[in-house]
C-alpha cells in the first residue's frame, strides 16, 4: 500500500492490530487513524504502540497489523503484515 495522496485528496488510513495465541484470536484492537503527515517515506510509515500480555500465557503468538486505505480502489484498499513470536 502506498500512502501518498492522489488527486489532491488527503490520505485516510486506519490501522488495526490483532493477536493470536494457540491458533485463536485473543485480541482485536479497534481501527485507529494512521497519519502520513510528517513521515519521511510514504511507502514505509512508522507507527508504534504497546500491549501488555499475561505473563502466565507462555507459548507461540502471532501479531497481525492491518492497514486500510479508505480512498484506495477496492482491490488495493487493505494491506496486512504478520509476525510470530514466543513468550517463555
Amino acid at each position: 500500500m502506498n500512502a501518498r495522496s492522489e488527486a489532491g485528496h488527503p490520505v485516510e488510513l486506519e490501522a488495526q492490530t490483532r493477536l493470536f495465541h494457540g491458533g485463536r484470536q485473543i485480541y482485536a484492537g479497534k481501527p485507529q487513524p494512521l497519519t502520513a503527515e510528517g513521515q519521511v517515506d510514504p511507502k514505509r510509515l512508522a507507527a508504534g504502540g504497546s500491549m501488555k500480555l499475561d505473563p502466565d500465557r507462555n507459548g507461540d503468538y502471532v501479531l497481525q497489523v492491518i492497514v486500510t486505505g479508505k480512498l484506495a480502489q477496492q482491490k488495493y484498499q487493505t494491506a496486512s503484515q504478520a509476525m510470530d513470536f514466543e513468550i517463555q
